[in-house]
């Protein structure tokens, strides 16, 4: 779940600014305008920065092999990159 929310929220984030800068900023017609394609540009730019920081984060070599976690004699072995 953490994997999706943060580029989500990273996504959303300018829309939110954004918001807030029309809600508290100035009240002129020029400020009322809405810059979508930059928004959304900034907003794909900052999830995809979120998830490649996230799977450059995440440890291992490509060449290691994942096990997945076990049930063995009535305990959970957790899984683990080897």
């Amino acid at each position: 779940m953490r994997g999706k929310l943060i580029p989500l929220l990273l996504f959303v984030a300018p829309f939110v600014g954004y918001a807030l800068y029309l809600r508290f900023g100035p009240k002129t017609p020029e400020a009322r305008r809405t810059p979508l394609l930059a928004l959304l540009a900034s907003g794909v730019a900052l999830a995809l920065i979120a998830v490649f920081v996230a799977v450059r984060s995440q440890g291992g070599e490509r060449t290691d092999a994942y096990e997945p976690a076990r049930y063995i004699d009535g305990e959970i072995v957790p899984g683990r990159i080897e």
